[in-house]
């Protein structure tokens, strides 16, 4: 006869099981709310299916519990967290050639106004272009 086992697979461990997944808990977080060692732990989830199964399905319902909330937020920032993450959707990013060069002669046939306009808008451009370098180095 060998020591008793710590964890049994009755109906009161499997419902601690369900309801310990909800927080997806990972296995040294979910061994140590049961009380025992995670080796323990782990080969009790492997020995015994029902436990494993339990384990599961509490994770699943506390995913799609999260995935409502988040989805029924009023936050844009948490409505474009889960756009990323749940949607794969990503950022756009646009390469522009900004190594235009004008000739003398053509800035010389251009009205004041279109000067004034390439010379603000080459220089936006690159000030955007040394925010975003800035921005990548933790500059900023």
């Amino acid at each position: 006869m060998g020591r008793p086992h710590k964890l049994v697979a009755d109906e009161a461990t499997l419902d601690l099981l369900r309801k310990l997944g909800t927080l997806q808990p990972t296995a040294r977080e979910l061994a140590s709310a049961m009380k025992v060692a995670r080796s323990t732990m782990e080969g009790f989830l492997r020995d015994h299916p029902e436990a494993r199964e339990a384990l599961e399905d509490g994770k699943a319902n506390g995913t799609l519990s999260l995935r409502r909330r988040l989805l029924t937020s009023n936050s844009p920032h948490v409505l474009i967290f889960c756009a990323k993450n749940l949607l794969g959707w990503a950022d756009k990013t646009e390469n522009v050639n900004t190594n235009v060069e004008i000739s003398r002669q053509d800035a010389e046939s251009m009205t004041d106004e279109e000067l004034e306009y390439y010379i603000r808008s080459y220089a936006s451009e690159h000030a955007e272009k040394r925010r975003a370098e800035e921005a990548s180095r933790g500059d900023a």
